[in-house]
């Protein structure tokens, strides 16, 4: 983790992409940043990660 950087959940991720859940989970780890767990049942994304996966969907629609 990067300084300055931060762990978001899953409702922030949707809120960021507007992607489903589904769709989130299905592509985690190959067309999407990749998540981590912090226990046992709840997964976290880096806050940059997501960010830079934004960008480049933007950088691809241009």
């Amino acid at each position: 983790m990067r300084p300055g950087d931060r762990l978001i959940d899953l409702k922030e991720v949707k809120a960021r992409t507007s992607l489903s859940t589904a769709t989130i989970y299905r592509r985690r780890g190959r067309t999407f940043p990749r998540s981590y767990p912090i226990s046992e049942s709840r997964v976290a994304w880096l806050q940059s990660d997501v960010d830079r996966w934004i960008q480049e969907q933007i950088s691809k629609g241009q």
